[in-house]
């Protein structure tokens, strides 16, 4: 448990055995990979200040767009989604529709249970020009309590891009 913390957010990989040797010394190179790891991660660590407008344009693009596609337009096909996307040339990318909906590939539902976006949200601004949004909500009994995070892009802070979380 002491390491997992290290091991989720990808400084420490551990041995090719699945093993950690917490008894071992590391080598020099074995530092240098963790402490490149730990540079890499520093901005998504320490998000930066998120302004009361981008948190409104960072709710507002996701929540408008899972209300469009989930509510209104009711598309339950992944195919459907995809097309209805690039049909509509909308701001999100393949990534983003994978790691949300990629579900509508396999299930056969009637309908998944998205947040409303006026329960506990998140912000965080973890890069020059890409932010995270973290919902958590209740799913209903089945599915209980829920967190959801998405990932944006934007240059101006103003208009939003749904993206993928390694985009």
């Amino acid at each position: 448990m002491t390491v997992y913390p290290a091991y989720k957010i990808g400084l420490l990989s551990g041995y090719p055995d699945g093993t950690f040797r917490p008894q071992e010394t590391i080598s020099r190179a074995q530092a240098v990979v963790m402490l490149t790891r730990l540079d890499s991660k520093m901005e998504e660590l320490f998000p930066g200040e998120v302004t009361e407008s981008e948190k409104k344009g960072m709710t507002d693009a996701v929540a408008l767009f899972v209300r469009d596609v989930m509510d209104q337009k009711k598309i339950r096909r992944y195919d459907d989604l995809v097309a209805y996307v690039q049909q509509n040339k909308l701001n999100v990318s393949e990534a983003f529709l994978r790691e949300h909906f990629s579900f509508m590939k396999y299930e056969i539902y009637d309908y998944v249970r998205f947040p409303q976006f006026n329960e506990l949200l998140y912000f965080a601004k973890i890069g020059t020009s890409k932010y995270r949004l973290t919902v958590q909500y209740y799913a209903g009994e089945p599915g209980g309590s829920v967190d959801k995070t998405f990932y944006l892009s934007s240059t101006d802070g103003k208009t939003f891009r749904l993206i993928g979380k390694d985009e």
